[in-house]
């Protein structure tokens, strides 16, 4: 049975994967998680490689330059990173510095599988509450450690066998339901829990961006 809401919502504390190929409907699924959570009381930074528009379309994020300083106001900054691995390390350690920081890695892969800054976020995590929403289309390429690390795993629909054997490893679901997910359909595994969940489309859109408004609004309101 399809649930149409997330069972469980990652907080501070968890790190969150997504996974899915191009157009299956991961970027929504990463989207609407983000939606709820802490950027109203802390930084958060959206790492576009991919210059997404539905990225660039959240209410009130603003632009961050790779070389500035990590903020300290809550909100949502996108910084634009060149694809190509560890160009992101150096801001992943002064934020992890920083503390208090979230992070929104889109795509993955860019971060490169041998990144020790990567590893130094996801393993203090928890402790320097600097959570980590990571969405990659070919988890076979970001190595093993990071899928340890992750409390939450969406997966919608991945092209290659090698990687949906890759994710059957770390969810209980078989190779054969991750090859029959439908577009904008996914599995959601709550590893604490250990609970899993098939989700329908999530909402999308202009109704995720509305939850980014309204949640924005109710921070101004109470200054």
């Amino acid at each position: 049975m399809e649930a149409k809401q997330l069972p469980r919502r990652p907080t501070d504390a968890h790190h969150s994967f997504v996974l899915g190929q191009n157009g299956s409907g991961k970027t929504a699924g990463a989207m609407y998680q983000f939606a709820w959570r802490s950027w109203h009381r802390m930084p958060w930074l959206v790492f576009n490689y991919k210059e997404d528009d539905y990225l660039d379309s959240i209410p009130g994020a603003r632009e961050l330059g790779m070389h500035a300083p990590i903020p300290k106001e809550p909100g949502i900054y996108i910084l634009r990173p060149p694809p190509v691995a560890g160009s992101i390390d150096e801001v992943l350690v002064r934020a992890n510095e920083r503390r208090n920081v979230g992070m929104f890695i889109d795509e993955g892969i860019n971060v490169g599988e041998h990144s020790k800054a990567l590893r130094l976020v996801l393993t203090q995590g928890r402790s320097r509450r600097t959570p980590v929403i990571f969405l990659t289309q070919r988890p076979v390429f970001i190595g093993k450690f990071p899928l340890t690390e992750a409390k939450f795993l969406q997966t919608y629909f991945l092209q290659a066998k090698v990687d949906r054997a890759t994710i059957s490893e770390y969810m209980p679901v078989s190779v054969n339901d991750l090859e029959s997910l439908t577009d904008h359909h996914s599995f959601y595994y709550d590893v604490e829990k250990r609970r899993l969940a098939k989700l329908g489309p999530v909402p999308f859109g202009d109704e995720v961006l509305d939850i980014f408004d309204a949640r924005r609004a109710r921070r101004f309101n109470k200054v």
